[in-house]
């Protein structure tokens, strides 16, 4: 027996420069704590073109921000090493 779910899921796709973007979702967290509580985030990097490195550094900034990303968009599944999402 087989069984589908669907889910909605946020969607977060970073723009270069990177620093910036990340300081509009750091004042968007400031203004709703909560506001990634309990949901899946599926990151699109297509148009960045990051390496492992980047891309699990980027993993990593949204980790402690208790941003918890369940899948990855748009990278070369190549990239995709050990720790990073599918």
């Amino acid at each position: 027996r087989f069984r589908g779910r669907s889910f909605m899921a946020l969607v977060l796709a970073p723009s270069r420069p990177v620093a910036e973007w990340f300081a509009d979702l750091d004042a968007l967290v400031r203004r709703s704590p909560a506001f990634f509580d309990g949901r899946p985030v599926i990151l699109d990097v297509s148009g960045l073109g990051l390496h492992e490195a980047d891309l699990a550094a980027l993993v990593a900034d949204l980790h402690r921000r208790d941003i918890r990303v369940m899948a990855v968009e748009g990278a070369d599944p190549s990239e995709l090493g050990l720790g990073l999402p599918p």
